[in-house]
């Protein structure tokens, strides 16, 4: 299947006793499909996915599929420190209707290149959905090669890459080693109109949370190669894509954004804090700048 466009990992809304908000969440997924996006992904870093019980985790792929019922492809984040376990999160989300998974490299254990690849080939071996390979090192602290990666992406159901290093020159070299037949996502919000313009097909956008309409028509506007416009696109939201990503405090930022744009999403859960003082100052003046973005977006 083709993975492309703008994916949104979804963010996990809460009550003020931390309690998983389900009804927030239903109106947030429905809102993000009616706008059009490409796709979601339940249970990612975004969505404060490894502070979920695995009660809550299946109650929000459950909601998060039904609420959807079938129209945009939905992932869920199935990361872990083991193999197995990444291996049983895949069943589970595949068991429960999911189109397919998100894995970033096994945290904390900092496998080498061998141990690596040996990962993905058990996990390939063991799967029937397809799986999006997320390489993100400043969170795992591996940094898989575009070379690695091809190698990766080789394997059956490893189907596209999230790339997530800061460097906006691998979806030009990843696309080289693959022969451009494997989906290169955008995966750092900053850097989208440039990971885009390079070669990338889609954008694992998490501040589509707040500005779908906005990423949409970034998106659509490189892939129609109309250059000026995503350029014009890019200065309005930028300080906004800025916020969420260049601080580290993207669940925070987006959650925040939600709240000021109409829909509360609650506090994140600790040990993060609701951004405040200079903080939410800077989100506020951000989100007022892509207000700019409007007469270029469309309805």
């Amino acid at each position: 299947m083709s993975i492309r466009g703008v994916i949104v990992p979804l963010v996990s809304p809460f009550d003020d006793q931390f309690a998983v908000a389900l009804d927030k969440l239903e109106t947030l997924v429905g809102t993000l499909v009616a706008h059009g996006v490409d796709g979601l992904i339940a249970c990612a870093s975004t969505g404060e996915a490894l502070s979920l019980s695995e009660a809550e985790r299946a109650a929000i792929i459950d909601l998060v599929l039904a609420t959807n019922a079938g129209q945009v492809p939905v992932y869920v984040g199935c990361s872990s420190y083991s193999t197995d376990q990444v291996i049983g999160l895949i069943d589970d989300a595949a068991t429960r209707g999911a189109t397919g998974a998100m894995i970033t490299h096994p945290y904390y254990a900092l496998p080498d290149p061998i141990e690596l690849l040996a990962h993905y080939t058990a996990v390939s071996a063991r799967i029937e959905v397809p799986v999006i390979v997320y390489n993100n090192p400043a969170t795992t602290g591996i940094d898989a090669s575009p070379e690695q990666l091809a190698e990766i992406v080789a394997l059956p159901h490893m189907d596209a890459i999230k790339e997530s290093s800061g460097d906006c020159t691998r979806v030009i070299r990843i696309n080289r080693l693959t022969g451009n037949t494997v989906p290169v996502l955008c995966g750092t919000d900053n850097q989208a109109m440039e990971q885009l313009t390079a070669g990338a097909v889609g954008w694992v956008a998490g501040v589509a949370n707040v500005l779908p309409r906005e990423c949409l028509a970034l998106h659509r506007a490189t892939q129609a190669n109309d250059l000026k416009l995503a350029k014009a696109i890019t200065d309005c939201i930028y300080a906004y894509l800025s916020e969420a990503e260049l601080t580290a405090k993207y669940v925070q930022v987006n959650k925040l954004g939600l709240q000021l744009t109409g829909l509360e999403v609650g506090p994140p859960r600790p040990p993060l804090l609701p951004v405040t003082g200079e903080g939410r100052d800077r989100v506020i003046a951000a989100l007022e700048q892509a207000r700019g973005a409007s007469s270029l977006v469309g309805s």
